[in-house]
């Protein structure tokens, strides 16, 4: 619950800290270092990357990865196969289109190396995607992911984002509030230390939050990118593949509309992000927070990628 969790104003904003000690900096990185949390190909190329890369492991910013799964997972976007590259579109006003498809090496070798980056110095933690229809093994994969995790981190003290939200998933995510509720409420049970962030879309109904909440769910991260289908009147690029998700620019006043009410169905600290790409927009989202009293972390996906200079510029500015 919210109100258990301590709140400090540290540069005019509302720090997360959250009663184990753990904490969320005030600026967040969520999977544009990769699945392990440290940066990756093509964009380690790059020196304003790599400069941002040192800049979130200096200042602590809290890194949330990619998504894994519990066993490894071939989506649509291969990073080996050039072929399948047109599955990530960039997009005016620096967005993006992708269709992603939760490619990943699954949670044992994911794990592994989030151990690594986390011994190298970065503040990075996990995100898994419990995609499994069937609610039974989706909880008992849910639980072996945290068990790995657990072992590879040498410690039940961490913290774990439960992604919902993969817009390539639309149609399982808008109906899959349950099984969500019902992972976290088992996570929560069995390893009661752990901090668990519950990650939304813009297609899940606002009674969700209410539910994460009863659940037990610490923290809400809201919202991942935006299926396509859900911001324009036009067939996407990607139709017969799901559609794909929008972020970046295109994506904020949307995103925007949508997270200004989550206070209203929540008590917990929040996670705010989709469609960053300047101080403005950031400084929009702080402002929910202030509005409602709240401790409020912003989240950048798209920008760390499409212009990482701007990205610590933007860390620097709000610090942790």
């Amino acid at each position: 619950m919210f109100l258990k969790n301590k709140i400090i104003e540290r540069r005019k904003l509302l720090m997360i800290i959250f009663p184990n000690g753990l904490s969320i900096s005030s600026m967040v990185i969520s999977t544009a270092l990769g699945h392990f949390g440290r940066g990756f190909f093509p964009y380690l190329l790059f020196p304003n990357y790599r400069k941002l890369v040192s800049t979130v492991k200096r200042e602590k910013v809290l890194v949330i990865t990619k998504s894994s799964t519990r066993f490894s997972y071939m989506g649509n976007f291969i990073i080996k196969d050039p072929r399948t590259w047109k599955y990530v579109q960039r997009l005016p006003n620096m967005g993006m289109l992708n269709s992603h498809g939760l490619t990943n090496d699954g949670v044992e070798k994911c794990a592994e190396q989030i151990a690594i980056s986390r011994k190298k110095g970065f503040n990075v933690i996990p995100s898994f995607y419990p995609e499994n229809k069937d609610e039974e093994i989706a909880i008992r994969e849910t639980l072996e992911a945290v068990e790995l995790f657990s072992f590879h981190f040498g410690t039940e003290k961490w913290i774990l984002e439960l992604n919902f939200s993969c817009p390539n998933f639309e149609g399982i995510i808008a109906g899959n509030t349950y099984m969500a509720s019902e992972c976290v409420a088992e996570v929560k049970k069995r390893h009661p230390n752990i901090i668990v962030i519950a990650k939304t879309s813009i297609v899940h109904a606002y009674h969700f939050y209410t539910m994460l909440e009863d659940a037990g769910a610490d923290c809400i991260h809201a919202i991942n990118s935006i299926p396509y289908k859900a911001l324009y009147n036009s067939a996407s690029p990607f139709e017969n593949i799901s559609g794909g998700g929008v972020s970046g620019g295109p994506a904020f006043a949307r995103a925007f509309f949508r997270v200004r009410e989550v206070p209203k169905y929540t008590s917990l600290p929040l996670i705010l992000g989709c469609g960053v790409i300047d101080q403005r927009n950031a400084e929009t989202y702080f402002q929910v927070g202030k509005r409602f009293k709240r401790p409020v972390s912003v989240s950048m996906c798209t920008l760390p990628a499409r212009a990482p200079k701007q990205a610590r510029e933007l860390i620097l500015k709000f610090g942790n």
